[in-house]
């Protein structure tokens, strides 16, 4: 259930170079985080192949795969189940290997770096150019699967040249090939990047056949809005039931709803919601955490307070004494490094 090759489609168009850093960051943030191990993990990049702007963003792709901070990809099986995707790819000559770096050190825990190298855990991620629908070496194996893992799928779409317009690209070959579950799978989740230059149409929302549409931003909030009456699970119409038979949410018990679309007002000249080079301080981070846990405002006070004075017994005391006046008592975000 929930499974999906998420993919982040993007429109043609005319971009500023930070609009196309910005789509960068959010689809990346989204595929790094966890290791890739996460429902809403976006999989897929499709590009139209003929966009005039394909070979600037690549090249700001290819800097920023190599660059941004990624999580262990430490879910159980997803080193199998990654090779045997890969397999086909890397017998056409497709996959590429690009050498990352994890989102923490590993130098202050050999123990857990022994650990990851006998798992196969590493700091890699893999970028898979599947090709063209329709075109001599078009490999659908890492589209027609979830990886739940650190594998990046690259697909170029016919078309898209300054001679098309975007709505008729989107239409007639993008809607139609995201829609072919033989092709894509799944129908939980995906982006649609969409220049200010270009007018959104309604009519692309409402054929794109999958649960969430976010818009401009990540495909968690394709989730959260799940809390707030939004729906997450496979799209309705989609009867293969890739992405499950049922749904979360719709809190308010709306009929016949099969899609929840979700987009970033801001728009893309602004800086992404979520961005896995900028994440706040762990102290943070366990801070919203212990707030999102309690079931009162007195109890959450308490819980804060209780955290902020273990933390500042840590920068203080040593290491040791810290185990002497706590024993294996501190837990869970107590214990969580000071510093990314």
């Amino acid at each position: 259930e929930l499974g999906c090759a998420s993919p982040c489609i993007i429109t043609p168009g005319v971009y500023t170079e930070k609009e196309l850093k910005n789509i960068v960051t959010t689809f990346l943030t989204t595929r790094k985080t966890n290791g890739g191990s996460n429902c809403l993990s976006s999989q897929s990049l499709v590009l139209p192949k003929e966009w005039k702007q394909k070979a600037q963003f690549r090249k700001l792709f290819d800097e920023a795969v190599a660059t941004m901070p990624q999580d262990p990809a430490y879910y159980p099986g997803v080193i199998e189940k990654g090779k045997k995707l890969l397999s086909s790819h890397e017998k056409q000559g497709q996959a590429t290997v690009v050498q990352s770096r994890f989102s923490f050190a590993l130098d202050d825990d050999p123990d857990l770096r022994l650990e990851f190298a006998q798992q196969g855990i590493t700091d890699t991620i893999v970028v898979v150019e599947c090709g063209t629908p329709g075109e001599e070496g078009f490999n659908k194996d890492l589209l027609a699967s979830e990886a739940f893992s650190a594998l990046i799928a690259i697909v170029e779409f016919p078309g898209g040249g300054e001679d098309q317009d975007p709505t008729d690209y989107l239409l007639n070959t993008a809607v139609p090939l995201l829609n072919d579950k033989n092709i894509f799978f799944g129908s939980l989740v995906c982006n649609l990047m969409h220049p200010k230059t270009v007018e959104l149409s309604n009519d692309v929302l409402a054929a794109l056949r999958y649960s969430s549409v976010c818009i401009n931003t990540s495909t968690a909030f394709g989730y959260g809005v799940s809390a707030k009456g939004g729906r997450w699970g496979g799209h309705a119409m989609e009867y293969s039931h890739q992405s499950g038979r049922s749904y979360i949410g719709n809190c308010y018990g709306l009929k016949r709803m099969d899609k929840c679309v979700v987009q970033y007002t801001a728009g893309l000249e602004a800086a992404p919601v979520t961005d896995s080079n900028n994440m706040p301080p762990p102290i943070v981070l366990d801070a919203v955490h212990i707030s999102m846990m309690t079931d009162s405002f007195a109890s959450a006070t308490i819980s804060l307070l209780c955290l902020f004075f273990v933390r500042f017994l840590q920068l203080i005391l040593p290491q040791p004494v810290i185990a002497i006046l706590f024993g294996d008592k501190l837990t869970g975000p107590y214990m969580s490094p000071m510093t990314p």
